[in-house]
């Protein structure tokens, strides 16, 4: 089973007339062993459950349909192959529209209308991105092992780490980027990235920071889109092994190694607009 056949069998939502045994027992007949079942049984949903291949999943959707659990099992490729987010540069309000209807302007590409009677779901999350140099003194790179890598990291540096030796530095910076994902009937995802946005259309309301003007943006659209559904768990939200949050850049004296929360994000957002569609769909037995 390679990576993009593998097929991530999520639970979008529990009947009421199952209880935690029977959710267990639900979920080894789709396939898991019975320690992970009864595990998962006591995980709120949405939630991804198990790694199935895409031959197998048709067997796993029918066992839980039947016992009337809303689930879907998208695979990677599936997932990837789904419309990319529109990055938005900024938002008009149509003249005489009273906040129902706005022209897109993105970063690329042409403009597009986005009426608030379309919005679907409204996905809202804290992009957390660190970048950490690791370095040793001028004299360490004499050292024997001079350009080998371990793990990423220079050699030299990497047997300083794993003798404590305090010729060793390392200087972390952090950031943090606020992200809407806005979903449509009609199949697009416009994001708003907030330190890439113009905010001028909230007006008065505009603050300094980018998660207060954000936050503003999302309040005005749920309340012109009143049947838009509004989403905020990503935060609690464990990616799959195979999204990886991790990426290495390395010399011969140092190396940096970042970590975002992007790829999990860029994963998270639209496993979660199909979970909302097997919700509003309900049990399907295929």
């Amino acid at each position: 089973m390679t990576i993009h056949d593998r097929a991530y069998l999520t639970i979008a939502a529990w009947p009421g007339t199952l209880d935690e045994p029977r959710r267990a027992e639900a979920l080894e007949a789709a396939g898991l062993d019975a320690a992970g079942a009864r595990l998962a049984a006591r995980i709120p949903a949405p939630m991804i459950c198990h790694f199935v291949s895409a031959a197998e999943r048709v067997s796993a959707l029918y066992q839980l349909a039947r016992r009337g659990v809303a689930a879907l099992a998208p695979t990677r490729a599936e997932l990837d192959a789904l419309p990319a987010p529109v990055a938005a540069k900024r938002m008009t309000e149509a003249m005489g529209s009273d906040g129902t209807l706005y022209l897109v302007e993105p970063r690329h590409g042409d403009p597009q209308g986005l009426r608030t009677l379309d919005i679907k779901l409204l996905i809202r999350a804290r992009i957390e991105n660190s970048e950490t140099l690791i370095q040793a003194n001028p004299n360490a790179v004499n050292d024997a092992g001079r350009g080998y890598l371990i793990g990423g990291v220079p050699a030299v540096i990497a047997r300083r780490m794993a003798d404590g030796e305090g010729a060793v530095q390392r200087t972390t910076t952090s950031r943090t980027t606020d992200i809407l994902d806005i979903y449509t009937t009609d199949q697009r995802r416009i994001r708003v990235i907030a330190d890439k946005f113009d905010f001028e259309l909230l007006g008065a309301d505009r603050s300094y920071t980018g998660q207060r003007n954000l936050d503003a943006l999302t309040l005005r659209l749920l309340e012109k889109a009143p049947q838009a559904a509004m989403d905020e768990g990503f935060d609690r939200f464990r990616p799959p092994a195979d999204i990886h949050a991790r990426a290495h850049q390395s010399g011969s004296t140092g190396a940096v190694r970042a970590r975002s929360d992007l790829p999990a994000f860029d994963f998270y957002s639209p496993w979660l607009a199909l979970t909302h569609d097997a919700i509003q769909a309900g049990p399907s037995i295929p």
